[in-house]
This record gives C-alpha cells, sequence and structure tokens, in this order.
C-alpha cells in the first residue's frame, strides 16, 4: 500500500528531535493506517519501518482487540476532545513483531490536516513498573542488607505501638543503638567488611529478640527496637544488655583480622500522652544526637518529652 506523507518532511530538525525521544511516536489517519513512526517505536516493538507504514495501526495490537478498537478510535474522532494525556488512560496492551505482548500507557492528540484529521500517539513501555513499584516498596519496608524492617514499616508498627499506648494505657519503651564508628570503620577496612559485621551482629541481636519486640535498621549504623510493655526497669535493662552484646560480639575477616565495635544506645520509656510515630521517632533520635555529641559506648536515658 502507498501512502503520502506531506505532512511529515523525512530528515531534518524534526525528525532528528522525534527520533530522540524515549517514547514511541506512531502519526495515523482517520482509517488507522499508519503515516509515520519513529525509531522508539521500531525498537519498541520490533518491526521495520517498511512493515508498518502504510498498513493498519492493528498490527501494534494483539489480535483479540482489533474488532473493537476501530470504535474507540471513531468515538475520540467524533469527540471535541483534542487530546487524552496517558493519565487519563488506563494501560492497554501493544504487540511486538514475535506476537509478545507488553502494558503501555498511550497519549493521543489530534492535527487537523487538509487531508483529513491525522492522530499522533505517544507510546511508553510500562512492563517493568510493576517490578520496580514492588521493588521500591520492598526497599521502603525492609532493609536490603539486614533483611530488618526499614524505616517505613518500623514507622507503621510504632503507630500502632502508640495507639494501643493511648486506648489500652499499655507501657512500651523505644531503644535507639547507634553502632560507634562504623563509618569510619568502612573507610578504613572497606564497606564490604563493614556490611559483613553489620550483618552477623544483626544475627546475633535476632537471637534475643522475637515477636511482639520489633527490631529495624533506620539508618546506616542506627538500629530501633520496639518492647512493648517494657516500663523502665526493663527498657533499661535491655539496654545495658545490647550495649554488652554490641561490645563483646567481633568479627574475623578472612586475611586474620579482627573488627569489633562498641554501641551508644538511647532508651526511652513511653508515657503520657502519644503522637505520631514518626514525631515519636524524630524526637527521639534528635535526643540521641544530642547525647553523641557528648559520649558514646553508653546506656542513655532520653527524654520522656521526645514527642513534644
Amino acid at each position: 500500500m502507498s501512502v503520502d506523507l506531506p505532512s511529515y518532511p523525512q530528515g531534518g530538525r524534526f525528525e532528528t528531535i522525534v527520533n530522540n525521544v524515549d517514547e514511541a511516536v506512531v502519526v495515523i489517519n482517520e482509517r488507522q493506517e499508519i503515516l509515520w513512526v519513529n525509531q522508539a517505536l521500531l525498537t519498541m516493538f520490533r518491526y521495520s519501518t517498511a512493515d508498518l507504514v502504510g498498513n493498519s495501526l492493528h498490527t501494534l495490537l494483539p489480535s483479540r482487540f482489533c474488532d473493537l478498537h476501530p470504535g474507540y478510535v471513531r468515538s475520540f474522532l467524533d469527540s471535541e476532545i483534542p487530546a487524552r494525556p496517558m493519565y487519563a488512560r488506563a494501560p492497554v496492551m501493544g504487540a511486538r513483531s514475535d506476537g509478545s505482548e507488553f502494558p503501555c500507557e498511550i497519549s493521543i492528540a489530534k492535527i487537523p490536516t487538509p487531508e483529513g484529521c491525522e492522530m499522533t500517539a505517544l507510546i511508553r513501555d510500562v512492563s517493568e513498573r510493576p517490578r520496580l513499584e514492588e521493588e521500591l516498596e520492598h526497599l521502603s519496608s525492609q532493609d536490603r542488607l539486614s533483611g530488618l524492617m526499614g524505616r517505613a514499616r518500623f514507622l507503621e508498627w510504632l503507630d500502632d505501638q502508640l495507639a494501643r499506648h493511648a486506648r489500652f494505657d499499655e507501657p512500651f519503651s523505644l531503644l535507639l543503638i547507634e553502632l560507634d564508628h562504623l563509618a569510619s570503620l568502612a573507610e578504613q577496612q572497606g564497606r564490604a567488611a563493614a556490611d559483613a559485621l553489620v550483618v552477623a551482629l544483626v544475627e546475633r541481636i535476632r537471637e534475643r529478640y522475637a515477636p511482639p519486640d520489633r527490631l529495624a535498621r533506620i539508618r546506616d549504623g542506627r538500629f530501633a527496637l520496639i518492647l512493648p510493655g517494657a516500663a523502665a526497669d526493663r527498657a533499661r535493662a535491655e539496654g545495658e544488655a545490647l550495649h554488652r552484646l554490641v561490645g563483646n560480639f567481633d568479627l574475623t575477616l578472612a586475611a586474620g583480622e579482627v573488627l569489633g565495635l562498641t554501641a551508644t544506645v538511647g532508651v526511652l520509656v513511653v508515657a503520657g500522652p502519644g503522637c505520631r510515630g514518626a514525631r515519636l521517632l524524630a524526637g527521639a533520635e534528635s535526643a540521641l544526637d544530642v547525647v553523641l555529641r557528648r559520649e558514646e559506648d553508653c546506656v542513655r536515658d532520653l527524654p520522656a518529652s521526645a514527642c513534644g
């Protein structure tokens, strides 16, 4: 089939610009014949220009959608809407030359021309989006190195604990454990050695705590622990125990070098009116930072006013 392309000069500025955008671009006429495609579309759908120009847009669709699609296009043509952006449309399915299918988002716009109305569609492959969204969610809720809860998930648990505290007047305590000089150790011995020490140390700590206690890694060298039902005496005892555990722990590298750390532990007993978990944790961290500016390798009570 031969299709004239008076509106799309070959070469020059237009083709250079459109062939260097990330989105696939296809131009069709009212009969849904393909008039022009850019290089990104050829790569995305694995066709050549000769395979597409002059042929039906249905070449790019799974066959099961081909009967209904002309009606959607006609409805858009007959409407007064000049364009539909990606966010206004649900993802659709595209079909590659080998028959494989993939989800994509499409923006489409009408362009009046002397030859009739043409439509330009921008197509974005979103097949990787669910995996990336799942990975981001995982990273925000679970620390990749230690396997512990990350900061986001820990804050959810902290909010839950604060709600129970407000409803049932249940005491609980929050411990912050700072691994002293972890950054310096990483600089001197390498990141891999520091990470190996953290992983081994976390395994030892996890042997001591199980649900309903909740342990999380909230920064590179900082951990947080929720102790439900723990009043001041138990919280302080656990802080002292963690301080000894870290101080007595070491890791022997393959080269025979022994690595060890100390810890500064902050103990906060939650009492009185509550607040949101993010505010409580931020206040507790600020209080621990004040301690760390003065001393380290110790256990210190943090002010109960951390919510304020």
